[in-house]
């Protein structure tokens, strides 16, 4: 480890151990800290696991870093609280990375007993990224949403988490709702935010507008997605506007969150994150006899997962399932108070679901298992 002392600012630059290096590769960090925060600190060398401490007036944040492997794909996690902690997975969604969940939002849950854990998708961040699969590569997408569970139970594996909470977000959500189907025994409750239902074969849904579809996708079309972040946040920022619902948009917090995706991407559509999602089966037969507590928020005004009301239908026939609807909200959330108010519909969803178990004869035993979508829909594993 080294500290540079830079006027106001003190910067703190450190290297993985060598001998860890065919496993997780050698992970160089630097981060910046107000010199006025601290005078004198000694931090200990680390491999597998990073610390980073930034300093907000007298709040101290302290969040964890470890590099898991699922097989040749490196996942680059995040942790904040106790490894004791009431274990929640948080899964983002498609060109997304980890830190779309607000750092303010693990780091009170982590406060209150919560172990959380957040991670960058393969092809996102910090995590392995692969050759995209652009529309004329003639490419296929390197893998498949079975590969994307996978790599949330090769985490919980690492971390040596038996059973845990997940919630997720967008596709995230997609995938928060596969393992509450495909991996029962190791999810104690399941929450999908801004998330597709994946029950289609449920009666009475109401199909998306197509008015909405192409305003929609003519918004992200605009987008010239320029290389340089000067250029190029203003565009994102418009988008943000649009998905953000009729809620005001923290500028601070969107700017911030854009800037992370031009820091570690090339920036383009995600062409494996939007193909990765073609070919998901119908999962009502499964969630029928699924006992997993289901949990959906969605903004009232959300343009991409529309028909809130669809979840209330499912609802009806599904007795683990429910919703939650956030009023003025969108799709994406650059509002902090509609994070507060994320925050306790999951505290209370957990907090009902945390002392259950599975019975010896639970679901697992009649639900297909992940070999099922291997050889389903999804087709064969490439990784």
């Amino acid at each position: 480890m080294e500290c540079r002392d830079r006027g106001d600012k003190l910067i703190l630059d450190g290297l993985g151990d060598e001998t860890e290096s065919n496993a997780i590769g050698n992970c160089r960090f630097a981060r910046v800290w107000p010199i006025h925060a601290l005078e004198t600190f000694s931090i200990p060398r680390v491999t597998t696991a990073l610390i980073e401490i930034s300093f907000n007036q007298s709040l101290c944040k302290t969040v964890m870093r470890k590099t898991v492997q699922n097989r040749n794909v490196l996942l680059q996690t995040e942790y904040f609280g106790e490894k004791n902690g009431i274990p929640l997975l948080l899964i983002a969604g498609a060109m997304a990375p980890a830190s779309s969940w607000p750092d303010f939002f693990c780091l009170s849950l982590s406060k209150q007993g919560f172990l959380v854990i957040r991670f960058d998708h393969r092809d996102f961040g910090e995590s392995t990224h692969f050759e995209p699969c652009r529309p004329d590569s003639g490419l296929q997408c390197p893998y498949t949403m079975n590969d994307l569970v996978e790599d949330c139970v090769c985490i919980l594996d690492d971390y040596a988490i038996e059973k845990c909470h997940v919630a997720g977000h967008s596709m995230g959500g997609s995938i928060a709702q596969l393992l509450a189907v495909f991996e029962p025994e190791r999810i104690l409750s399941a929450i999908a935010i801004s998330a597709p239902l994946l029950a289609i074969g449920c009666p009475g849904l109401k199909e998306p507008s197509p008015e909405i579809q192409k305003r929609t996708w003519d918004i992200f079309l605009q987008n010239p997605m320029h290389a340089d972040a000067v250029r190029g946040i203003p565009e994102f920022m418009k988008i943000w506007r649009y998905l953000n619902g009729s809620l005001p948009l923290d500028e601070k917090m969107a700017h911030a969150y854009t800037l992370k995706i031009y820091e570690t991407q090339l920036i383009e559509p995600a062409w494996n994150h939007i193909a990765v999602q073609d070919g998901i089966p119908d999962l009502y037969p499964e969630l029928i006899k699924s006992r997993i507590p289901l949990l959906f928020i969605q903004g009232e005004e959300d343009c991409l997962v529309q028909n809130a009301e669809n979840i209330d239908t499912l609802a009806r026939y599904l007795g683990q399932v429910s919703c939650q609807i956030l009023n003025k909200a969108g799709h994406v959330f650059f509002n902090k108070g509609v994070w507060l108010e994320i925050e306790d519909h999951v505290k209370a969803h957990i907090n009902a679901n945390t002392l259950r178990t599975h019975a010896p004869d639970d679901q697992s035993t009649s639900l297909p298992s992940r070999r099922g979508i291997r050889e389903g829909n999804l087709g064969p594993s490439p990784v």
